[in-house]
């Protein structure tokens, strides 16, 4: 004869439906932690993309995000949570990493000099008005005459005008440039001496 004490009752129906539910809830919070991890990621690679580096803050937030959805995933695959943890916390450091390094490359071609490839305005609407300025100084560290600082100044007038960023942003940006750039002309020789006068140029172009 069976002891009742071990008698084993069927799940009853509110039994299947809290069951049910909890499913729900925890794939509801998996799809939404998913979400939230993507966007994380969005706002870092896509200014990244323009060579922004992103804020430390984001390396916090991501490594944040990415472990607690490691979590929720070791969870579900029947895995040691601390590994799940632990190996989110090392997949949002690199790819906090990964948006640092895509902004310094892109921020080293945005910067370095004028290419005849990049003289379109496709290209310069891509750019920060910052952007077209530091491509026009650095084409005049390498091209140190009057012909130069002619074409440089159209082209940075060009880009400037179609670039991405505000003329108030710039012009607090141009001043300190300009300010450093012009006190340094007695000493640093015609090459400073070049880039202060594209300075003035666009100064007065833009910031008056």
């Amino acid at each position: 004869m069976m002891d009742p004490r071990h008698t084993v009752n069927p799940p009853t129906n509110s039994d299947n439906k809290a069951k049910k539910t909890n499913s729900k809830l925890a794939m509801l919070g998996i799809t939404l932690l998913i979400l939230f991890t993507l966007g994380q990621y969005l706002a870092m690679y896509l200014p990244a993309f323009h060579g922004s580096q992103p804020q430390i803050f984001f390396l916090i937030i991501s490594m944040l995000w990415t472990a607690l959805l490691g979590l929720f995933g070791a969870k579900i695959l029947s895995l040691k949570k601390f590994y799940g943890f632990a190996l989110g916390l090392l997949l949002g450091a690199a790819a906090f990493a990964g948006a640092l390094l895509l902004a310094g490359l892109k921020s080293a071609n945005d910067t370095a000099p004028w290419q005849q490839s990049q003289l379109e305005h496709s290209y310069m609407q891509g750019l920060s008005k910052n952007q077209c300025l530091l491509k026009s100084v650095s084409f005049l560290e390498s091209c140190d005459s009057d012909a130069c600082l002619k074409t440089m100044s159209a082209v940075s007038t060009d880009c400037i005008s179609v670039a991405s960023g505000t003329s108030a942003q710039f012009c607090l940006v141009l001043a300190a440039d300009q300010q450093l750039s012009c006190d340094l002309t007695a000493t640093s020789g015609g090459e400073k001496d070049r880039i202060c006068q594209l300075q003035e140029k666009l100064q007065r172009r833009f910031c008056q």
